[in-house]
């Protein structure tokens, strides 16, 4: 591999040797948290119950603040859950999983940077859910998960690399973010978010909408499974949405609407269900700022 030349940025001097030294020194940092872990364990096995959801969520008082406000939203009716356990029994098996892995992953805190790239990660969450339900497609993965975690590459170049990374790109989910990203340092938030998905071996769909959610069409020269096609398309049809679509439609947009098979007023339809959700449940799992 070829090596990555120090860059000036922002005043500041960064120096990474190449790729695989920024994957080495992810191993140095807090990449996923433990609950994360230990929920993927649990939920990976199709006999896990509410108990053992409880147990967990209840070690981290964070998160289980975070239910208890979930579970007394707009979205369940406004009513106050008034301890743990009601809280996870209205919420239900269905949505806990995708709850506790996005409080898991925000974290307790968060500054202007992460807190606009999660607000923007949850929406994308939220509408790629609202996509996949129209879209119906056998075996598609979780598109909650896909359309919360398909940015994370960019908070793992935040934390490898912190201000003179942000100096660089300025806003979270920017235009010309790849392009700043492999001119200054030699790759993008795609390669490193793909790599990590494979390191903590997620599924296969997640690896695949984190490197190609920018140039979704490409997967169809890849021979990957329609299911896999399917969420890379909904969750880049999502991202464009949760940024806001243009007046006019964008070419992108058209294309992926004709992968989908969705019309004109689907898609508004799919936009209001997803955005919707977000305002009155997800919103609520945002960190606090530092």
């Amino acid at each position: 591999m070829e090596v990555i030349a120090a860059a000036e940025t922002g005043g500041a001097k960064v120096s990474l040797t190449d790729f695989e030294a920024a994957i080495e020194k992810l191993d140095s940092i807090e990449t996923m948290p433990a609950v994360a872990q230990q929920l993927l364990q649990i939920t990976s096995d199709p006999d896990f119950n509410m108990s053992q959801l409880h147990d967990l969520v209840q070690t981290d008082q964070v998160i289980a603040a975070k239910i208890l406000r979930v579970a007394s939203s707009p979205f369940y009716g406004s009513r106050p859950a008034t301890n743990l356990r009601a809280a996870l029994i209205r919420i239900g098996m269905r949505d806990l999983r995708k709850l506790v892995m996005a409080s898991a992953m925000m974290g307790s805190k968060t500054t202007k940077f992460t807190e606009a790239l999660w607000r923007y990660s949850l929406k994308t969450a939220a509408l790629s859910e609202a996509i996949a339900q129209l879209v119906r497609t056998k075996d598609l993965d979780d598109p909650f998960l896909c359309g919360l975690m398909h940015d994370f590459g960019t908070i793992l170049m935040n934390q490898v690399i912190g201000k003179p990374y942000r100096t660089a790109i300025g806003e979270p989910c920017a235009e010309a973010q790849r392009d700043i990203e492999f001119d200054t340092y030699g790759f993008d938030h795609c390669d490193l978010g793909v790599m990590v998905a494979q390191k903590w071996k997620l599924f296969e769909a997640l690896e695949h909408v984190m490197q190609h959610h920018h140039d979704p069409l490409v997967v169809e020269e890849l021979g990957l499974s329609e299911a896999s096609q399917v969420a890379v398309f909904l969750v880049s049809l999502a991202r464009q949405m949760a940024l806001g679509l243009p007046e006019e439609t964008s070419e992108l947009v058209t294309e992926l609407c004709q992968r989908l098979a969705l019309s004109e007023e689907e898609l508004a339809e799919c936009e209001a269900r997803g955005m919707e959700r977000y305002n009155d449940m997800y919103s609520g799992l945002l960190p606090s700022r530092t």
